[in-house]
């Protein structure tokens, strides 16, 4: 009831109340301004293609991650089960380098994968070599093992 009566009192002094005339050109001044803020929150030509061309490369991202993910459950799905990949590395560096730079760069490409898969086995089997070793020099030295060799 109190409150009622109080909203009723600000209601009749707000009707005392006289407007105040709009001044002239507001208005306009307000469309102009609005129109100024518009403008400066496009993007500029080359923000635009350079937006255009980031939707570009992402769409061909995400249309191509399917694909690529299929083509490497299939590799990892051969390689566990002990067959042979479709492609090698080298394979795979010389259509790189062919479809970028051409036949004499696909040619230097495959000798480099070829060099580098090289690399890599050795690697692997030197590390395996070590990690054997290793394990020999640690039997034995718990009081309780035995070394597996029969000296």
């Amino acid at each position: 009831m109190e409150a009622e009566s109080d909203l009723a009192g600000v209601e009749r002094g707000l009707r005392r109340l006289v407007p105040a005339a709009v001044p002239p050109g507001l208005g306009e001044r307000t469309l102009e301004r609005a129109a100024e803020a518009a403008r400066g929150a496009m993007l500029r030509p080359w923000m635009r293609l350079a937006a255009a061309a980031c939707s570009v490369l992402i769409v061909v991202v995400l249309a191509l991650d399917p694909v690529l993910g299929r083509h490497e459950d299939a590799r990892m799905a051969a390689i566990l089960d002990g067959r042979p990949t479709g492609s090698s590395h080298a394979e795979d560096a010389a259509v790189l380098a062919e479809a970028v730079g051409g036949i004499g760069e696909a040619e230097e490409a495959l000798r480099t994968a070829r060099l580098e898969t090289m690399i890599a086995a050795s690697s692997r089997r030197e590390l395996g070599r070590r990690a054997i070793a290793a394990r020999d020099r640690l039997k034995g030295w718990l009081e309780h093992e035995t070394t597996e060799d029969p000296e």
